[in-house]
């Protein structure tokens, strides 16, 4: 394989893998908490407000673990590239440079 296909094929797996760690940020919260809040209704025989609650709080934690996830993202590929191309480079100045360099 020549270097532009192994490069084509790093960033396809990594897109595939930033897309299955977006779907295990949304889906295992809320499955878990779901099946929680039911199975917790069913076996200790709680009111339906309990599994309410349990999906309120896995939709919350969902939530979080996007923003997480979300922030993650921002700081591994957030990095503006057309920015940092335009931007001009900080001028050096060098003391010895000018000519009042020897007024003392």
């Amino acid at each position: 394989m020549n270097k532009s296909k192994s490069k084509s094929l790093i960033s396809a797996l990594n897109v595939y893998s930033v897309a299955g760690q977006f779907g295990f940020a949304v889906l295992v919260p809320l499955l878990l908490f779901i099946w929680g809040g039911v199975s917790l209704a069913r076996y200790l025989a709680l009111p339906q407000w309990t599994t309410t609650l349990c999906v309120i709080l896995g939709i919350l934690s969902m939530i979080c673990g996007l923003c997480n996830f979300i922030a993650m993202l921002i700081h591994r590929y957030g990095q503006d590239k057309v920015c940092s191309v335009e931007a001009k480079p900080t001028p050096r100045f060098n003391r010895r440079d000018n000519d009042y360099s020897r007024l003392n």
